[in-house]
Order: C-alpha cells, then structure tokens, then sequence
C-alpha cells in the first residue's frame, strides 16, 4: 500500500472522494466517485460503471486489460475499507452524448463477490411486509 499513498501525497487526492481498486500485485486505479456508479444484481454480481474522458479511458483500459477472469481484486469507497471480489470482464466501452468533457465515455467492469455472506449472520424480516433484513 505504499504505492497508494505516494500517489496520494503526489497528486493531492482526498480519498475520501474517490473509489480505489487494488490488485493482489500492488497496481492502483483510483477513480472520482462523482463519476462511478455500482449495481448489484439478484445473484450478486456487481456492474462498475466509469464515466470517464479519454485519457483516463487509456489508464482505466490498461489496469483491466491486465487482470485475467476470476483474479482477485479489491475496491474501498471512499475509505470505508477495503472488500475483495473476484474480476469478470469488461463490457464493450460506449460514447456518451454530454457536454461535460469528463463524461465522455462510459465502460462496466463486471465483478462478483470473492466472499459470500452465510444467510445465517442474517435475521428473518420483522414483519411480514417488511423487506428489510437485519445483520446480527
């Protein structure tokens, strides 16, 4: 993690704003949470969403073009830790119509997670309507 924080004491960078990814072998991306969003499907796999300007398009291509399907890799949002999942690819990268320079392309990395959760750390909904489960 030293690599991180040269990075962070050269560019100036609040983590706090951005979403890191970490591979096993020490390479770092880190990019600005205003322009990444996260999904979860049903079955737990996640779509990373970069909204991104073509120079970063070339950082963001390199760092995942080097990852094989099923290497580990680790994400921490705005230091709240870091969570290992498992990469899955990258679907193929689209153009966007907007007038902000920054958003110029979007690309998905597609992940799942490398840790599953026992459904026993789980607690059953309150009430019947309730949709919500609770973490002991």
């Amino acid at each position: 993690m030293t690599q991180l924080k040269e990075i962070v004491e050269k560019e100036n960078i609040n983590l706090d704003e951005y979403v890191t990814f970490v591979t096993d072998n020490q390479k770092v991306l880190a990019a600005n949470v205003k322009y990444v969003k996260i999904k979860q499907r049903q079955d737990h796999l996640m779509g990373i969403t970069f909204t991104i300007n073509p120079k970063q398009l070339k950082e963001v291509n390199e760092f995942f073009d080097s990852l094989t399907s099923g290497e580990r890799i680790y994400y921490n949002i705005s230091q709240t830790g870091y969570i290992p999942v498992n990469y899955r690819g990258m679907l193929p990268i689209s153009k966007n119509v907007t007038h902000n320079p920054e958003e110029t392309f979007s690309v998905t990395v597609m992940v799942d997670p490398a840790i599953s959760i026992p459904k026993d750390t789980y607690e059953e909904p309150v009430c019947d309507s309730c949709v919500f489960h609770y973490i002991k």
